[in-house]
């Protein structure tokens, strides 16, 4: 690679970073010729060749075989510009309580390949020891070049720019260093961060038609928030953006959260809160963990669903209030929240309180989540950090 023939200054390049992204923002979609970036980007056409040029030099865009179709205009037809298929990738990590996943994605979101491991039943370093070799037999498939960087997630509180897990309700641990040991294995830039932003940002880049603003609720053992906004992950500073753990809930169960409150969400609307609502109720034995909560088995007591049931509807009001101070263009609510049914008592729930606050009605999703996504959320928090600063990835587009 050559040396920049002129530094860079850091206004050029912040420009630079910001073309880049707006250019592969458009190629992410689907292959275009110059003609058509600058018409869609608003960038000059001698900007567009300049840097289409470095990232094909980088390997991060191809050249396609010229179709009738790529025309702009009069003339000859355009030669499109795509995203290759043998090109850079990310690779992706998630750590949940029982299993590691680590897996490689093409830069439109598209699985490559993956590898699972148990999560180990010990310290911290063990199980970062165990992502940490995930990570790198899955970068072993690839030549070094391809790798642009590695995301990493779990469930939890987690300061981003330190790369530090804060406190989780998965593992016994905090104030965890997560980035350190598996950027000094790969070599990689790695980027660490909780789950429900990685799934926030997965939905950014890949879904078929990604909203400006977007809010993600989730709830399992442990409730949280992320906030798209201008197509833009909010973070805010150190972890605590999209906390929503300590929101009230009226009418909760009425427990004590450990900041002294009473009824915040996350001691009145996660999965624990059920469990330990039945085993006060006597419906479930002292013993049971969060297994024995199957509200769809037709075998399960009748106490059970209706814990879900009341749930169901606190979590909708609580999604209705977050709505009415974000006012996202589109609001998931992801995770498990019981039957069917129970879904879809949230999902009304939230929709018709949204109706009497806002008078508006909101656009709102569910989703399960599996594994595959959580995974592929974390591969799109490495793009996600490339798109932001692609000049911080490649030299070459710094010539």
């Amino acid at each position: 690679m050559r040396e920049p023939r002129t530094a860079l200054t850091p206004l050029m390049r912040s420009v630079r970073d910001r073309h880049v992204e707006s250019i592969l923002r458009v190629l992410l979609q689907g292959d275009c010729g110059r003609k058509e970036l600058g018409r869609r980007t608003g960038i000059s056409f001698t900007t567009i060749t300049r840097l289409t040029t470095l990232l094909l030099d980088a390997g991060i865009i191809a050249e396609r075989p010229r179709t009738t179709a790529t025309r702009a205009g009069r003339g000859r037809p355009e030669v499109p510009l795509g995203i290759p298929d043998d090109g850079k990738v990310v690779i992706g990590c998630h750590i949940a309580r029982d299993v590691v996943h680590a897996g490689a994605f093409s830069l439109r979101g598209e699985p490559l390949f993956a590898l699972t491991a148990p999560t180990p039943e010990g310290s911290a370093d063990d199980t970062l020891a165990a992502a940490r070799d995930l990570v790198s037999a899955v970068q072993s498939e690839y030549d070094p070049e391809r790798v642009l960087a590695v995301g990493v997630s779990t469930g939890g509180v987690i300061d981003h720019e330190s790369g530090r897990l804060i406190r989780s309700p998965l593992f016994p641990w905090s104030d965890v260093d997560m980035r350190t040991p598996l950027a000094q294995t790969t070599g990689m830039p790695i980027i660490v961060d909780s789950t429900v932003r990685s799934f926030a940002l997965e939905r950014l880049w890949w879904a078929d038609e990604a909203p400006d603003s977007l809010l993600v609720v989730f709830v399992g053992g442990v409730i949280a928030s992320a906030m798209i906004v201008d197509r833009h992950l909010h973070r805010g500073p150190g972890a605590m953006a999209g906390d929503v753990s300590h929101l009230p809930v009226p009418g909760g169960p009425g427990f004590r959260c450990p900041c002294g409150a009473l009824d915040c969400a996350g001691v009145a609307v996660t999965a624990d809160a059920i469990l330990r609502q039945a085993k006060a109720r006597g419906i479930l034995p002292a013993d049971a963990d969060l297994t024995a909560l199957t509200p769809e088995d037709p075998d399960a007591p009748a106490g059970i669903r209706e814990l879900f049931r009341v749930r169901a509807e606190r979590l909708g009001d609580l999604v209705a209030r977050l709505i009415a101070v974000i006012g996202p263009d589109v609001t998931v609510i992801a995770g498990n929240i019981g039957t069917d049914d129970d879904a879809r008592l949230c999902l009304a729930t939230a929709r018709q309180r949204s109706i009497a606050t806002t008078g508006a009605d909101p656009d709102i999703e569910l989703s399960r989540l599996t594994p595959a996504e959580w995974l592929r959320g974390a591969a799109a928090m490495a793009l996600d950090a490339f798109l932001r600063s692609p000049t911080s990835f490649s030299r070459d587009l710094l010539e």
